[in-house]
């Protein structure tokens, strides 16, 4: 393998400092790098950096920890950190490919797959369908039509929800993300999801959902050829017994990435159905208990919620304050 890739991650105050040390540690446990690999952990949002302990700990792991306040603008909306993350890289290195992780996955085999380095572009289909349409009578589909009009699409493309296999338009998870750096496929992103928030006022799956939506119009916008993964990369294992056969995994060397969303207990509980005695399940659940994600206290649940809640709503207050006021466009 003769590409330098970068592989990026963002970490925020409270539980999920837990969730991404989980996921880190079984990226460097079972994810097989090469030394043509650099790993990034970014903190965008100033009033939601970690603990001191938590980004020390980070680069005793040999990571870079890059904690500009990249998220500023719209730090009301956390899902904007991935996109400024990824247009930073962009912006910033001569990497050849970027990779974004979410948090709550666990890496359980080689990352360096073909399946997410010999492509343009690397996604999985999104796993539900939610927000997701592709006839008229669709709830959702004045939203999509909003969409495609605002960035001026007329030729859709299609892709089949993970889950269920239904036929919608093309709509991909971005908790793993694999790309060719010179696309600066994020640049636009940026660009078009800031072109969103100034435009319309969005419901709240629409609102929510807006990074996601945004990247799948702006991947038909650039006219890009999108690889969409094999199963076992970014599998959603906590719907494992509600995946249709032609994307359920049945056999656990096929697994090599899996999003658990936050359902720690229920994921265990279905690695254990693919493959009842192994050791990297074993590994997964004594992490899981180590950094207490397995039956958390219930009033640490709600410290970190009312805290993110509460910097949340300041930052949305101030944003449209500004925005209203003039000061910004």
């Amino acid at each position: 393998m003769d590409q330098k890739i970068g592989i990026a991650f963002c970490c925020e105050r409270g539980e999920l400092e837990r969730i991404t040390m989980v996921m880190v540690k079984s990226l460097l446990q079972f994810g097989e790098l090469s030394d043509q690999v650099k790993l990034f952990c970014f903190c965008p949002r100033p009033l939601f950096k970690p603990a001191v302990g938590t980004l020390n700990e980070f680069r005793s792991l040999g990571i870079s920890v890059i904690d500009q306040p990249l998220n500023i603008r719209y730090s009301f909306y956390p899902l904007m950190n991935k996109v400024v993350v990824l247009k930073y890289l962009e912006e910033n290195t001569t990497l050849d490919r970027l990779i974004f992780l979410d948090s709550d996955l666990i890496i359980l085999n080689k990352v360096l797959h073909k399946e997410l380095i010999d492509h343009e572009v690397s996604l999985q289909s999104e796993f539900v369908e939610l927000i997701t349409a592709s006839q008229s009578d669709d709830p959702y589909y004045p939203f999509w039509l909003r969409l495609y009009q605002l960035f001026g699409i007329q030729k859709f493309s299609f892709t089949n929800i993970f889950v269920s296999g239904k036929r919608v338009f093309a709509y991909w998870n971005s908790g793993l993300i694999s790309y060719r750096r010179e696309l600066h496929i994020a640049s636009r992103w940026h660009e078009n999801l800031a072109l969103c928030f100034s435009h319309y006022h969005w419901r709240k799956l629409e609102y929510y959902f807006l990074e996601q939506t945004t990247l799948a119009v702006t991947l038909q916008q650039m006219k890009l050829q999108v690889h969409r993964l094999d199963p076992g990369f970014n599998y959603p294992i906590c719907s494992h017994d509600e995946i249709h056969k032609e994307n359920k995994v049945t056999q656990f060397d096929q697994l090599h990435i899996i999003h658990y969303l936050r359902f720690a207990d229920k994921s265990i509980g279905n690695l254990k159905k693919i493959e009842q005695v192994n050791e990297k399940v074993k590994w997964t659940e004594r992490m899981f208990k180590s950094y207490k994600l397995i039956n958390e206290g219930f009033i640490r649940k709600i410290s970190d919620f009312y805290y993110a809640f509460r910097q949340s709503n300041l930052q949305k207050i101030i944003y449209f304050y500004h925005r209203f006021s003039g000061k910004i466009k």
